[in-house]
């Protein structure tokens, strides 16, 4: 039997492209820390991409709407979070509310960058080199660097898992013909 030398919750970003750039930093975390397991939190509209993403161990949909801080949703998923003992959380998105759940679950290690006053929800808060990590991709793969390590300048490329052998039944269905 081998043990998970750590488990990761990610609090994902809500946009689609994020999140797709956020498999880096996924690929990342299983390549530096080997057995270790990766769960997402992504907003319900992002959520199916983690599906195509071999690195993710497990993935909660949260239904939190854009701009809405649904504190007693927020809370509820933390409480039952908690019992899963994650060593780390990430929070990649920069707002006060998305820090809220793994603090609420009680993660012993929660990295984000300083933003919103979100001192206290977060301990491994990180200083926004904004100038040396001009890419969104640079700064959500800089998270899994120790706080001391220089600005990451290279990083393993996103891949989606594609299931070409649903193409036929996508195409009819948007009402193109099956042989494109």
């Amino acid at each position: 039997m081998t043990l998970n030398l750590c488990r990761i919750l990610v609090v994902g970003p809500a946009w689609i492209g994020d999140m797709v750039m956020a498999q880096s930093l996924f690929k990342l975390l299983r390549q530096t820390r080997p057995g270790c397991s990766v769960s997402v939190i992504a907003p319900t509209v992002t959520a199916p991409l983690l599906d195509r993403m071999d690195e993710v161990s497990e993935s909660f949909p949260a239904d939190f709407k854009h701009n809405r801080l649904q504190l007693i949703d927020r809370i509820r998923l933390g409480r039952e979070l908690r019992d899963r003992k994650y060593d780390q959380a990430i929070v990649l998105p920069g707002s006060l509310k998305s820090a809220i759940v793994a603090w609420i679950a009680g993660i012993p290690v929660r990295t984000g960058y300083q933003q919103e006053l979100r001192y206290g929800l977060l301990n491994d808060l990180r200083d926004r080199q904004w100038q040396e990590l001009p890419l969104q991709v640079q700064r959500f793969v800089q998270l899994a660097q120790s706080s001391e390590s220089p600005p990451v300048q290279t990083w393993p490329e996103p891949r989606l898992k594609a299931y070409p052998e649903n193409a036929g039944s996508i195409l009819a269905e948007l009402g193109f013909p099956s042989s494109l």
